[in-house]
């Protein structure tokens, strides 16, 4: 099953915290895609302990980075896949692996004719799409028991490339 819940006044962090809490007390679900975020927030705390919260249910938060290439949230939490874009790639199943970074994977996020309900196909492109491609790989591969580290493990074992950042937290 699929669940859509959308925010159609989107306009803070409240809403997307408020949305995230209402899937976690009404909705039994194995993948949250969070197809936006925020770059700047007087409740990055909240965010993050209602992300974690999900987490540790046993659910998969799946968030798009921001397309101007800024850190946003909840995708740079650590208890969260994030993803983004990246052109190069050719096929919505190909993605890439980031290591010690808040990128977590980068995936197809060119223009993409897509198909909307009830409308025609639409070209669009960012890492909102790349993120869906992300979920639906996830979705259709993990059927068993998922859960944050054994999605990562998935999407590293299948990954096209593998990149390593090096660690922010050492000085080597």
């Amino acid at each position: 099953k699929i669940h859509i819940v959308k925010l159609f006044e989107y306009q803070d962090d409240k809403c997307l915290i408020a949305a995230l809490k209402y899937v976690k007390d009404n909705i039994k679900c194995k993948i949250v895609n969070v197809s936006l975020g925020v770059k700047t927030s007087d409740n990055l705390d909240e965010l993050y302990n209602i992300c974690a919260e999900i987490t540790k249910m046993g659910i998969v938060i799946v968030s798009a980075f921001d397309n101007e290439g800024c850190h946003s949230y909840p995708a740079a939490f650590d208890c969260v896949i994030g993803v983004d874009n990246k052109n190069d790639l050719r096929h919505i199943s190909e993605f890439d692996f980031v290591e010690n970074s808040p990128i977590n994977i980068f995936a197809k996020g060119n223009v993409q004719r897509i198909s909307i309900q009830g409308e025609k196909n639409l070209l669009i492109g960012g890492s909102s799409i790349s993120c869906a491609h992300i979920t639906a790989i996830l979705s259709n591969e993990m059927e068993n028991e998922i859960n944050l580290r054994s999605a990562l493990s998935y999407l590293k074992s299948k990954s096209r490339y593998i990149y390593s950042t090096k660690n922010p937290e050492h000085n080597d």
